[in-house]
């Protein structure tokens, strides 16, 4: 039976996800798929480890989420993570997510058909290039595409880890924001991301 706790906690969540379906809203965020839908079917609240890992993939306040304390959003990111404001990443005004998608799952079944490799910033270079003819219009930094997907795929590199094309979008979307937000931490940025990537992976 559910305690008042753990329906607490699923009351805010249910607040975060809004009008999405919870389990593709989970895994765009890059949180286990099998894991929430776990604990989500129980009707139990997570250790608090798995909620700190939780918050720190849907970028809301750990106290909040954990116990009620405070505000779901900082005022800094209130803006692009309020549910109330923003449903989803997806509509991210300058990057199509879904091409994303196609690009990273068009390259990997070109270098898998030719059974070859390639290192972290060809890759970049190629998925980068496809948004040229868009700079203009919508105002993408290319550079700043460029080193987002060349960071992760540096990092997967390095961990030899595998990560789904959707997977891949839904954090280059993030980080790309976070990009063009502290332009001037390029290091600090380049520590979290592949903090994150690493989290990705462990912790639950």
């Amino acid at each position: 039976m559910q305690n008042d706790e753990a329906k607490e906690f699923w009351d805010r969540l249910t607040y975060l996800i809004g009008a999405e379906r919870p389990y593709s809203w989970a895994e765009n965020r890059g949180i286990n798929k099998s894991s929430f839908q776990s604990a989500k079917n129980r009707g139990t609240k997570p250790l608090p480890k798995t909620i700190k890992l939780w918050a720190e993939r849907i970028g809301c306040n750990y106290e909040w989420l954990n116990n009620g304390v405070g505000e779901p959003y900082t005022k800094e990111s209130n803006s692009l993570n309020d549910p109330k404001e923003k449903t989803s990443v997806e509509q991210e005004p300058n990057l199509n997510k879904d091409l994303l998608i196609q690009a990273f799952n068009a390259l990997e079944s070109s270098l898998q058909n030719a059974n070859k490799e390639m290192e972290p910033k060809g890759r970049a270079r190629f998925i980068s290039a496809l948004y040229e003819g868009l700079r203009k219009d919508d105002g993408i930094d290319i550079q700043v595409l460029s080193d987002c997907i060349y960071t992760i795929e540096e990092a997967l590199a390095l961990r030899r880890q595998l990560m789904s094309s959707k997977a891949k979008a839904q954090l280059i979307l993030s980080i790309y924001r976070l990009y063009i937000c502290n332009t001037s931490d390029n290091e600090v940025i380049q520590s979290t991301i592949k903090q994150l990537v690493g989290n990705f992976y462990d912790g639950e």
